[in-house]
């Protein structure tokens, strides 16, 4: 805080030594600590000035400890402050104004000095440093409308544009465009590499973009790995602007062309992207947000690193989405979910060997809902996680049901799919053994599915987590092998037992050779590795025909049976075990 007594407009910009300023009252009482005035409109009856109407330089200093002194002395204002400061000696009003002196913010308050005879004899300055507090306001504004991790504007920097964007789109009849951009399998980043890795990634994409966008552009980051392009103007014609909002979403797609790396992790990064214009008809700025959020839902429906301009429908599919994972959260919550069993057979002679755990919803209010529908929901939102521990708990649970039951067929094995976020937590193998401890059954009765997603990437990872539990029995299959990934080289790596045949290729063997050839190619490199065979989706026996034929092992299928709930698979079994 500082004060600052000044000559008169007209006077020397340094004062003199020998300068005196009269008061009205020269034997008012000095004040030794002067404090701020309240605004007063005559600063002359104000006794904190009045002391210095007659004190000199030296006196100046006396009271002032010398630093406000210099600062008097090195006074200048810029032609429109001194603008305001002569209105104060022509008008005898105050008048108040902020400036920058030798770096630093002050905020100025200038007052009317007047004589016995009413004339304005000087003006006195007060002025606070007000540098700390402005800086303080900065970094309240920076918090409030910018992210912290990318310096980027946040989700309420956003829709303040977006509105000004909108309000001028309605004004000429100009159309802009929202581009809602998602990174694609983030979560795998953050699970595999950890969140500090993923930050990096996320610092790495928003200097990308920034890069990227036009100066009237506005790049956000929304929180997670969303972030949105604002284009507030592309000309009247929309179908033009389509075209150039789609041009600047490749745009955006060729920042992600060259490798991110991260601290030593060279990472390839898609982004799935969704577009909606807006103009002189459109919502308003939620409305703008959720077709754009619409949009690119579709785009990643659609597979990693597309991009979709929002229509009409799509908004119905985002609201349906939007329901279904409410219902998830419901369904979790109200276990309404349920385990239906698939048999597996020897292609042989027909004996159950096994079962495919396979998760169903039956919802109160949307009835059966498809695992297609709701597993990629689940896995977007993280509800996997939860979902899976239900399905293993669940699973063990049934096993030692049926191995403890007199009536019962126990079964040889139990197969249970493993998403991939679920694989890659930390405690994964920990909470493996900890659900099959806790409900006593043996640990070559579970056998658990993965991907080639999950194993081809972070592959020592991989075939650490599986020999720890390969180690103690647990078997290990390969689901939807011959649709991943194409390269056979992980196989020699991975403690595997078991390839499961994708039934796209065995639905069409008796009607496509290439699927036949596939399928013959699989099985014989299954005979040399010495891997067990699953064939999926068998329905005919043209089918199981050629299967055996060829030496595969063991199929599921319609042919055989039907997933199933519990007590029908009970009857199922007790049946079979009458017939053989």
């Amino acid at each position: 805080m500082g004060r600052i007594f000044a000559p008169p407009v007209n006077a020397k910009s340094k004062v003199d030594e020998s300068a005196e300023i009269r008061c009205l009252d020269p034997n008012a009482p000095v004040a030794t600590s002067p404090e701020a005035p309240e605004t007063p409109s005559d600063i002359s009856q104000e006794s904190i000035f009045r002391a210095f109407f007659n004190a000199n330089r030296n006196d100046y200093m006396a009271y002032w400890d010398g630093a406000l002194e210099l600062q008097v002395a090195n006074f200048q204002l810029d032609p429109q402050h001194m603008h305001i400061v002569r209105s104060v000696q022509e008008t005898r009003k105050p008048a108040q104004f902020e400036a920058v002196q030798e770096g630093r913010m002050f905020d100025f308050h200038a007052y009317p000095a007047l004589n016995a005879f009413g004339e304005c004899a000087g003006i006195a300055v007060y002025a606070h440093d007000i540098t700390a507090r402005k800086e303080a306001e900065s970094e309240v504004r920076r918090l409030a409308y910018y992210d912290p991790l990318t310096t980027l504007p946040n989700r309420q920097h956003l829709i303040v544009r977006l509105a000004q964007a909108l309000d001028a789109a309605k004004q000429n009849g100009h159309w802009g465009a929202l581009l809602f951009v998602d990174l694609d399998r983030f979560k795998n980043v953050n699970d595999s590499l950890g969140h500090d890795i993923g930050d990096l990634v996320l610092c790495e994409t928003a200097r990308r973009l920034e890069q990227s966008r036009s100066a009237d552009d506005i790049v956000a980051h929304m929180g997670g790995d969303e972030f949105i392009w604002l284009i507030p103007d592309l000309g009247p014609d929309q179908l033009q602007a389509a075209k150039d909002a789609s041009r600047a979403a490749k745009h955006i797609m060729l920042s992600f062309d060259e490798s991110i790396n991260a601290d030593g992790f060279d990472l390839r990064i898609s982004a799935s992207i969704g577009m909606a214009l807006f103009g002189d008809e459109t919502g308003e700025v939620p409305d703008v947000i959720k077709q754009a959020n619409a949009s690119m839902h579709r785009a990643k429906a659609s597979g990693s690193g597309n991009m979709e301009l929002f229509r009409p429908h799509m908004q119905e599919a985002a609201d349906e989405r939007l329901n279904l994972e409410s219902r998830l959260h419901d369904a979790l919550d109200n276990n309404a979910f349920e385990l239906h069993y698939q048999p597996q057979a020897s292609v042989t002679d027909g004996t159950v060997i096994g079962a495919e755990t396979l998760l169903r919803w039956n919802d109160s209010e949307l009835g059966p809902v498809s695992p297609a529908k709701f597993i990629p929901i689940a896995e977007e939102t993280g509800l996997i996680l939860k979902i899976g521990a239900w399905v293993i708990e669940t699973a063990c649970a049934q096993i030692h049901a049926w191995n403890n039951s007199p009536n019962g067929c126990p079964l040889p094995r139990v197969a249970v799919n493993i998403s991939p976020l679920q694989f890659r937590q930390p405690d994964f193998v920990s909470d493996i053994r900890a659900a099959m401890n806790r409900w006593n059954i043996r640990h070559e009765q579970l056998e658990l599915e993965l991907t080639e997603g999950i194993v081809i990437e972070q592959i020592d990872a991989t075939v650490e987590k599986m020999k720890d539990l390969n180690a103690i029995g647990v078997r290990f299959a390969i689901d939807d092998f011959g649709t991943g990934y194409s390269s056979l080289a992980y196989l020699n790596k991975l403690p595997l037992d078991i390839l499961k045949i994708d039934q796209s290729f065995v639905r069409n063997i008796g009607e496509d050779k290439s699927s036949e050839a596939i399928v013959a190619s699989i099985i014989t490199m299954a005979h040399l590795l010495e891997f067990e065979l699953v064939a999926e989706g068998v329905e005919t026996e043209p089918q199981l025909h050629f299967l055996r034929e060829r030496g595969c092992q063991t199929y599921q299928g319609y042919l055989f049976g039907k997933p199933m709930p519990v007590p029908e698979l009970e009857a199922f079994l007790a049946m079979r075990s009458r017939i053989f």
